[in-house]
């Protein structure tokens, strides 16, 4: 399967929340140059005010973007600490059937853009117990998390395997009207599941870099 010339956000869902590439061009352009040259810690560590662990970079088409699995970070204080100890762990995993079994969402799902993948969900069915909750957590001042697809599931398999249990999960990128894409977690496999099928999906944030 390749992906096809993808319906935007904007067409998708309207005033989407969405950064296009064009938006950072102009924020660029209009001197905001400090947020859009960050420099990201080494894979698999905590990336300081970004919420989330680094996951490397995944491509999308020519461009490309810094992938973060969500996580917080838990307070560890022992007694006797005068200050807290606090240490990132990964946000929860969702639990849930992908939905809409039976039926093809429309619009051209990619492999590579969960972010996309996501609204064309919640412009379909926005009570998606997945794509809703992955899109509602807020961390470290950030609320553009989304429901990774098939491709960034691979990149978090190779790079961040000690932050998932050795279970099948769920990517955003559906396969047809009966099934979807998933990853497991112990061998690195992908295959399809029935949409009916309850399993984990995680959440993550991206931030594009600019060449």
């Amino acid at each position: 399967m390749q992906d096809a010339p993808k319906t935007t956000l904007r067409e998708r869902i309207g005033a989407a929340s969405q950064t296009t590439y064009q938006d950072l061009q102009a924020a660029n352009n209009s001197g905001v140059s400090a947020l859009l040259a960050i420099t990201p810690p080494r894979i698999g560590t905590y990336w300081i005010g970004q919420g989330g662990f680094y996951a490397g970079i995944v491509r999308d088409g020519d461009h490309q973007w810094h992938l973060i699995l969500a996580a917080t970070q838990a307070d560890t204080t022992t007694i006797g600490h005068k200050e807290p100890n606090f240490t990132p762990t990964p946000y929860p995993a969702l639990k849930a059937e992908w939905g809409t079994y039976g039926e093809t969402i429309p619009g051209e799902f990619s492999r590579r853009d969960g972010q996309h993948n996501t609204a064309l969900i919640l412009a379909a069915e926005p009570n998606n117990p997945i794509a809703l909750g992955c899109s509602q957590i807020e961390i470290d001042g950030h609320s553009d998390y989304y429901w990774p697809a098939q491709c960034e599931n691979n990149l978090l398999f190779n790079n961040l395997p000690e932050h998932f249990p050795q279970e099948l999960h769920w990517s955003s990128t559906q396969f047809s009207a009966l099934n979807a894409w998933n990853q497991y977690f112990e061998d690195g496999h992908q295959g399809i599941n029935s949409k009916g099928s309850k399993l984990a999906a995680r959440a993550v944030r991206r931030i594009l870099i600019i060449q």
